[in-house]
């Protein structure tokens, strides 16, 4: 009995060795926060999900357009959200820059497409469509509209899709734990639906 006790002991005492070995530090939760672990630079690093703003880590973890599990800096991804926007005006001139570049990116993939003859509307009702995008209409009703009266298949509208979210996308670096090492990108942007209802 005592060889067993021994043995159990040891396998206590080899436990506490690992553990003490491995230096994981957890930030102190302030005002019923989470607590999360801490990398050596101090930064914390976690899930942000169901948490406000303020009790969200240092380095948030998502998902690199590959599947890998990182982590993105909270201020990168504020920066390429566009919750950095302060102002109304700043607010304004972000939604509109947004907007002009998923008009572009859409109005460059019809031409394409037409140019390809992919599209199987004649040329002239393209560049109707085309020249008809009424410029304060906001990008996905206009994907629609083109979807719509070019009679576009689901494929070809999943072309103008993905062309308008690439557009408005911001690519931003994925980290593991450490803040340091890249390992990836994730990507922050919008998701447009050609089949919005005018």
């Amino acid at each position: 009995m005592k060889a067993r006790v021994s043995w159990i002991a040891c396998g206590l005492a080899g436990v506490a060795a690992v553990v003490l070995a491995v230096p994981v530090f957890f930030a102190a939760p302030s005002d019923g926060a989470a607590a999360f672990p801490q990398n050596e630079a101090g930064l914390t690093y976690g899930s942000a999900l169901n948490l406000s703003d303020e009790a969200a880590p240092d380095l948030i973890l998502v998902e690199t357009t590959d599947g890998q599990e990182g982590y993105v800096y909270k201020s990168d991804l504020d920066n390429a959200s566009g919750a950095t926007v302060s102002t109304p005006d700043e607010a304004a001139a972000y939604e509109t820059e947004k907007a002009d570049r998923a008009r572009q990116a859409l109005a460059a993939a019809v031409d394409r497409m037409i140019e390809s003859g992919s599209i199987s509307a004649e040329i002239g009702a393209g560049e109707a469509a085309l020249s008809e995008l009424k410029e304060e209409a906001r990008p996905e009703q206009q994907l629609a509209w083109v979807c719509n009266r070019l009679n576009l298949t689901d494929a070809q509208r999943s072309i103008l899709t993905a062309e308008m979210d690439s557009a408005v996308a911001n690519a931003i670096p994925v980290y593991q734990a450490d803040g340091a090492t890249v390992i990836g990108e994730f990507s922050v942007g919008e998701s447009y639906d050609a089949d919005y209802v005018l």
